[in-house]
């Protein structure tokens, strides 16, 4: 065991000869054994042990056992105690959710303060299988079948070569000491029950099951690779942003091998879940206008587009005054900073971000607004005739997002620029203008 523990840390891990590892020891079976690998293998280390206070007088005496083992490895021991139950009550959370948090939260913690290279947990490969199990029971994606990771970043977990039984073995073997967790006997946790009623039926099935399912897992990640790949290859053909606003081509969506699979995968970072999506992609054949919400994001279905964006990206329906002497204007969708130029130094910007109006023309101050139904201007190069700003959104086939988010400048009740997009035509300078104003949009 001792050679396959060497082996899997340098080729599956990539941990070097010198680097050095603080190690979660509960002082249970499993945490025991990587323990003492990491001492016969001479390999730099360090304990960490957190006291939860969740079985009285049981977890003092884990304390105080990781303690002694930290003692006679003669390396350094970092304990920290919560009162979990409290806290968990005080944040209306569960307890053996905030326990990990705030288990992994504290190695952190010291890996840093202490400059160790990694941080190492004791899972095996009875634990990946359990993962596989339990994600496999509640529902998830491809990533839910990779089981758990021999490294995440500084997360490493130098035993899943192992199986339950070989850390047994090798506890018999060198006759170590360890503690028993009562917990892990009780039905009332999720994994217990998989541990202690799904898996041995499985094994009357297979009793080679931990070696078939440790090949199964390392397919899986490969499978997972490929599909990776294969999405963003597909994603890079369906999506577009623009600033903050991300459009998925509808129809290249609908041409793909699998479109609802690969539309969950693209919309779960927003906080989009299976059944939304779903309902979203029912849409792809429907009238355009529907929306849906996540904790994080909107989704619009537009003409041709499902278009995603932040939430808290609504605009403010208050006005803005800008004064002559007022360079820079902050607003919700960005800047607008404001520049004056003789015409005969002027040198002009095809960028739609800026506006060229003629200085005698506009009287301060200026107003700064989102636009509205009613509203008319006269497009550049329109001379003498009004649009309705709904009608010039139309031509640009703008979406709703974009209509929405869309802002324009007034001087004198009459609107002279169309932010970002035109200016009016009352207001471009001519022949005989002598001063110009620059205005530049700086979008967020």
């Amino acid at each position: 065991m001792n050679e396959k523990f060497k082996q899997f840390l340098r080729k599956e891990i990539g941990l070097k000869k010198q680097q050095s590892t603080l190690l979660a020891v509960s002082g249970g079976a499993d945490s025991v054994v990587m323990a003492e690998l990491f001492h016969q293998a001479q390999q730099p280390f360090a304990i960490a042990h957190v006291n939860f206070q969740l079985r009285g007088t049981e977890s003092d005496g884990d304390e105080a056992f990781v303690r002694d083992l930290a003692k006679r490895f003669k390396v350094p021991c970092f304990v920290k105690s919560f009162d979990t139950k409290e806290l968990a009550k005080a944040q209306n959370s569960s307890t053996q959710m905030l326990a990990r948090a705030l288990r992994y939260t504290w190695f952190e913690e010291i890996r840093q303060e202490k400059g160790f290279d990694f941080i190492a947990t004791a899972h095996h490969i009875n634990d990946s299988i359990e993962t596989v199990l339990f994600n496999l029971a509640k529902g998830t994606g491809i990533a839910g079948l990779h089981g758990i990771l021999p490294r995440k970043n500084y997360l490493i977990r130098p035993l899943l070569f192992a199986s339950r039984q070989d850390i047994r073995t090798f506890i018999a073997t060198h006759q170590l000491v360890f503690r028993e967790d009562s917990s892990n006997k009780e039905d009332k946790y999720r994994r217990n029950f998989i541990r202690q009623h799904i898996i041995p039926k499985m094994k009357d099935l297979n009793p080679s099951l931990e070696h078939t399912f440790q090949e199964n897992i390392k397919r899986f990640r490969d499978t997972e690779t490929v599909f990776q790949w294969a999405i963003e290859q597909f994603k890079a053909k369906a999506f577009l942003q623009k600033e903050d606003l991300i459009y998925i081509d509808i129809e290249k969506t609908s041409h793909t091998p699998a479109p609802t699979t690969l539309l969950f995968e693209w919309l779960r970072p927003y906080g989009f879940n299976s059944d939304q999506v779903q309902q979203i992609w029912a849409t792809a054949s429907a009238q355009s206008g529907s929306r849906f919400h996540s904790p994080s994001h909107e989704l619009l279905r537009d003409r041709t587009h499902w278009i995603i964006r932040p939430k808290g990206k609504t605009t403010s329906k208050t006005a803005i005054y800008i004064q002559e002497n007022q360079t820079l204007t902050q607003y919700p969708t960005g800047q607008l900073a404001l520049s004056f130029f003789p015409t005969a130094t002027l040198k002009i910007s095809p960028n739609p971000h800026f506006a060229y109006l003629d200085l005698e023309k506009i009287k301060f101050p200026l107003v700064l607004r989102p636009w509205q139904q009613g509203d008319v201007f006269q497009p550049f190069g329109m001379n003498g005739k009004h649009k309705k700003l709904s009608d010039f959104f139309i031509d640009l086939r703008l979406s709703l997002h974009e209509k929405e988010s869309s802002w324009v400048l007034e001087s004198n009740g009459q609107i002279c620029w169309v932010i970002g997009k035109r200016i009016d035509e009352r207001f471009r300078i001519g022949k005989r203008t002598k001063q110009a104003l620059q205005i530049q949009w700086i979008g967020n």
